[in-house]
């Protein structure tokens, strides 16, 4: 399976430091890293890795390869740079929403990994990916004159 969406193809074509490019390349890169590092396959030695911490803002544990599945293996498609259309899309409400929450479980997982270097490198690249995400959205919902904050209060 490809890391980055074939429909996300023409946006391999913009400039470097395009929002939506940044974001498909940080992902990339990320899931290159770190894709399935939970399960010991031969082409990494048999190696796996997983960390577990503990959210009071949902009062429960995550593990890194939970929240990857939840967070960042579901939103690979650009599709609202690719239409741009004149209104907030679906995807980009609730990923304003997903990445929020996000934050907040992330933060827990840096703060608990202090002593654990694998997962906090994860953590603070999670971290630049989620940023990316944001960057992406609100720089487009900018472009046609809607506030992001306002669409998810």
């Amino acid at each position: 399976m490809s890391l980055i969406d074939p429909r996300n193809a023409p946006i391999l074509e913009y400039p470097e430091d395009h929002p939506s490019k940044r974001y498909v390349m940080t992902r990339f890169r990320f899931l290159e890293d770190y894709n399935g590092l939970h399960i010991p396959w031969e082409q990494r030695g048999g190696f796996s890795y997983d960390f577990e911490w503990y959210c009071p803002e949902d009062d429960r544990n995550w593990r890194i390869s939970e929240f990857l599945y939840c967070y960042v293996w579901t939103h690979s498609v650009q599709d609202n740079w690719l239409t741009n259309p004149a209104n907030a899309t679906e995807y980009e409400v609730l990923s304003l929403k997903q990445i929020k929450e996000a934050r907040a479980i992330r933060d827990y997982w840096e703060a608990a990994a202090e002593n654990e270097p694998l997962a906090l490198e994860i953590a603070i690249r999670t971290a630049e990916l989620l940023d990316t995400w944001d960057t992406s959205i609100r720089l487009r919902l900018e472009q046609v004159g809607l506030d992001a904050d306002a669409l998810v209060e």
